[in-house]
């Protein structure tokens, strides 16, 4: 009791010194990462038109951002190429403490269990697939591989990530079809993605031969042309997207298509049938309004839709590390076991 009233005493201070609010509307530690989510993120950069001119120079010049591998030293992971593509594999380990590091007793232990877990679980299981967001322009995050990590150790499999090809280097048309080659000579198993990468996989589905057992969608990006008119009323609280960076992008990605086309804003495709589905998304989040509209949309066409919509969360907000994004993780692993064991 006396280090839980300690956690809270320095959570409180944490608080204070960013000038966050008391309130009770959702945890300290979502508070606390929204106050420093436009610092670290492209929001400031999709809003100001001169500073996202000087990344599309940047990305027109140079192509795609460099991929960059897990940092972290819990997770354990091997690299593949699939027809010129990266496919990242993250195995299963030792289960994180509650603070998220593992002690320096606990090094060698992990290293043996993560060697065991390699062995036990690289063949018997079909992995998860992965398609990871960031706006068709930026690469998988420490915190995808962390999320991924945390579903690799839990349902005690591999989970697979297609690194698909970037903007400027390639667009929609390309994406899609390289995507769909991927997922087809995959086994049959759950496709999971966020943000624009849960928009891909429902662009892929209106194309692909792939089957899968069912979908996780987590802030899937819908409709790029957003012109849905309630994305306004959100955009303020969302501190990661701008409706007028990601315009500039989605013409990038689009390239000779329409933005309105159903290949690039699959909301707009009339679905015939689709497997099971859970969609995750937070009301602050811009792409709210669209998610909503697909969910009921959807609702004839797949046998079973689990649809989570989680008060004053941000944008992708499973994947950050908050109590509420904890929640989210145990409700896909709660899920995806579902999906697999019955």
């Amino acid at each position: 009791m006396v280090k839980k009233k300690s956690k809270y005493l320095v959570t409180a201070l944490a608080a204070a010194l960013v000038g966050i609010p008391l309130v009770t509307k959702r945890s300290w530690s979502s508070r606390i990462t929204r106050s420093f989510i436009p610092k670290y993120t492209t929001k400031p950069i999709l809003e100001d038109p001169r500073l996202f001119a000087v990344l599309k120079r940047f990305l027109l010049d140079r192509g795609s951002i460099p991929f960059r591998t897990p940092r972290s030293r819990y997770i354990h992971y091997s690299l593949d190429i699939f027809k010129g593509n990266l496919e990242l594999t993250i195995y299963p380990g030792l289960k994180l403490k509650r603070r998220g590091e593992l002690s320096r007793a606990d090094t060698a232990e992990n290293e043996k269990t993560i060697g065991e877990s390699v062995t036990a679980t690289r063949n018997p299981a079909a992995p998860l697939l992965y398609i990871h967001g960031g706006g068709y322009v930026e690469q998988p995050t420490e915190y995808h591989y962390r999320f991924l990590w945390r579903l690799a150790t839990a349902l005690k499999r591999p989970v697979k990530l297609f690194v698909y090809p970037k903007v400027p280097d390639e667009v929609a048309v390309d994406v899609i079809s390289k995507t769909s080659e991927w997922l087809e000579a995959q086994e049959r198993s759950i496709v999971l993605g966020d943000s624009s990468g849960g928009g891909l996989i429902m662009s892929v589905m209106e194309v692909t031969q792939y089957e899968p057992l069912a979908l996780v969608l987590i802030s899937p990006w819908l409709d790029v042309s957003m012109t849905n008119p309630d994305i306004v009323l959100n955009e303020s609280h969302d501190a990661t997207l701008s409706r007028a960076g990601l315009l500039e992008i989605a013409k990038l990605y689009a390239g000779d298509l329409d933005l309105s086309d159903p290949l690039v804003s699959p909301i707009n495709y009339p679905f015939k049938k689709l497997p099971k589905m859970a969609i995750y998304i937070g009301t602050n989040d811009m792409f709210l309004a669209d998610v909503r509209k697909f969910a009921h949309l959807i609702k004839t066409v797949t046998p079973a839709l689990h649809y989570v919509e989680a008060p004053y969360m941000e944008h992708v907000y499973p994947i950050l590390p908050t109590i509420e994004g904890e929640a989210a993780v145990r409700d896909i692993i709660r899920y995806t076991k579902e999906i697999f064991y019955t």
